[in-house]
C-alpha cells in the first residue's frame, strides 16, 4: 500500500477515518466554547455576552478621591500582526467609582457573537467622558 498523501493523513484527523474532502457536506462537529470562570450572560438587542463585573478596592485615600472621567481599555487580541485573522476576544474597562475601581471584563466566546460583544462595549466607554490605553492612540 503506499504512503497516505499528507492531505489524507490531515484530514484523517478530524474524526471518521476518511479525508475532509470525501465526508459528507453540511453536518460539522459541534464545537464545545469555554467561557472563562466567573462570566455571566449579559442580554444586548444582539444577543448574550459574556461577562465580569467586579469592584477592586484602591486602599485608604486621604480625603475624597478626586473625580475622573476618564475609563481605561485594554484588549486581548489573537495576534499582534494586524489585519485578517486578527481579532479582539476580550477587553476590560476600568473606571474610578465612589467604592473603589470598576472593573468591567468582557468575553467573545464565538465569533458568531462579535455584535453583542461590541454593543455592550460601547455601552460601558459610553459611561466616560474619555478614554486612556495603554497601547492605543
Amino acid at each position: 500500500m503506499p504512503p497516505a498523501s499528507l492531505r489524507d493523513r490531515l484530514g484523517s484527523l478530524a474524526g471518521d477515518g476518511r479525508p475532509t474532502w470525501q465526508r459528507a457536506p453540511g453536518r460539522r462537529p459541534e464545537v464545545e466554547r469555554q467561557v472563562p470562570r466567573g462570566f455571566e450572560p449579559a442580554d444586548t438587542p444582539y444577543g448574550p455576552t459574556w461577562r465580569l463585573l467586579d469592584v477592586l478596592p484602591v486602599g485608604r485615600l486621604v480625603g475624597p478621591a478626586p473625580p475622573s472621567l476618564h475609563a481605561y481599555l485594554d484588549t486581548e487580541t489573537t495576534g499582534l500582526a494586524g489585519g485578517t485573522g486578527t481579532q479582539v476576544f476580550a477587553a476590560s474597562v476600568c473606571r474610578p467609582g465612589p467604592n473603589g475601581l470598576q472593573l468591567t471584563q468582557l468575553f467573545l466566546a464565538d465569533p458568531a457573537g462579535e455584535p453583542a460583544f461590541l454593543h455592550l462595549l460601547q455601552q460601558e466607554l459610553l459611561a466616560a467622558g474619555a478614554i486612556a490605553t495603554y497601547n492605543g492612540s
